[in-house]
């Protein structure tokens, strides 16, 4: 899991995806989780997790925690 203000190798992994999944322009892979990264992970988030509702997130929940954590559930979307 990584979070807003995180700065390792799991965020530019996840700003990779982001990236590859056109969430994330070309050349935001700088493995710093900022305001550019949770905007992207809210999309991917609104996208990916509403969608499956055995997980119990509302557009209103993730809105509230605004694409800032990536967590569990989100990896688990990722990788299925």
């Amino acid at each position: 899991a990584v979070k807003f203000g995180d700065r390792n190798a799991d965020v530019k992994i996840l700003q990779e995806y982001l990236i590859a999944k056109k969430y994330l322009g070309l050349g935001y892979n700088t493995g710093y989780y900022y305001n550019l990264t949770a905007k992207a992970v809210l999309k991917w988030q609104l996208d990916n997790l509403v969608a499956f509702d055995r997980y119990g997130y509302s557009e209103d929940e993730l809105r509230v925690l605004s694409g800032k954590y990536f967590g569990k559930v989100s990896l688990k979307v990722m990788h299925s």
